[in-house]
């Protein structure tokens, strides 16, 4: 496992052997939930293209990859990098209805874990469970979960329709973003209530 993970990491072979790569990817994967535990193992690197194709693997293999990932996200007392590396990896591997996994990390002072778990539910959250989870942390002290809780509410609203009784409540939560300090909320804001259906008014601050 280890000289497979290694060789597809190697950017040479990413980039420029895309057959080979795949090759390799479809070795890694091949012995189900028994890979899926050794290629964990290799998670925990500085290496950005080893833990893609860790990502990759595990994408590969599927519902066993996802059990394990479950399991590791019940786990609420581990370090802020290993939950945040988990939530990574359960971002393509997670599937509507597993919200229910993501709300001990949804806290409006959850810092990098609500904006990683934030990524999952715009990658595959229902809809409307999601909105509600999202929500509280739109009023979040930092700035960086309260962007990503305004760019995920724009993702889960291009992919689906509310109803319009609910949407009218979820504007004027957004709306109140117009205004905020940091301009890159305020755009991303104005982008989201385009999404919504709602004119971003009033004229965003520069």
């Amino acid at each position: 496992m280890a000289q497979l993970v290694e060789r597809a990491s190697r950017p040479e072979v990413m980039f420029g052997q895309p057959d080979v790569y795949d090759s390799l990817l479809t070795r890694v994967a091949e012995g189900g939930e028994s890979s899926a535990r050794q290629l964990l193992e290799y998670a925990d690197t500085p290496w950005g293209w080893r833990f893609e194709v860790v990502r990759r693997g595990l994408q590969m293999i599927g519902e066993p990859a996802r059990r394990i990932i479950l399991k590791r996200l019940k786990v609420d007392d581990r370090p802020e990098s290993e939950a945040i590396k988990n939530l990574v990896l359960f971002e393509k591997l997670g599937r509507a209805g597993d919200e229910f996994y993501l709300v001990a990390y949804l806290t409006p002072g959850g810092g990098g874990k609500a904006v990683t778990a934030l990524r999952c539910l715009a990658a595959f959250g229902e809809m409307e469970k999601s909105l509600e989870l999202v929500r509280p942390l739109l009023a979040s002290e930092d700035s960086h979960v309260r962007l990503a809780a305004v760019w995920t509410v724009g993702e889960l609203c291009r992919k689906n329709k509310l109803p319009d009784k609910k949407t009218e409540r979820l504007v004027k939560s957004v709306r109140l973003l117009l205004e905020d300090p940091i301009p890159q909320i305020r755009l991303t804001a104005a982008e989201t209530l385009l999404s919504l259906g709602s004119a971003p008014v009033p004229a965003l601050r520069r």
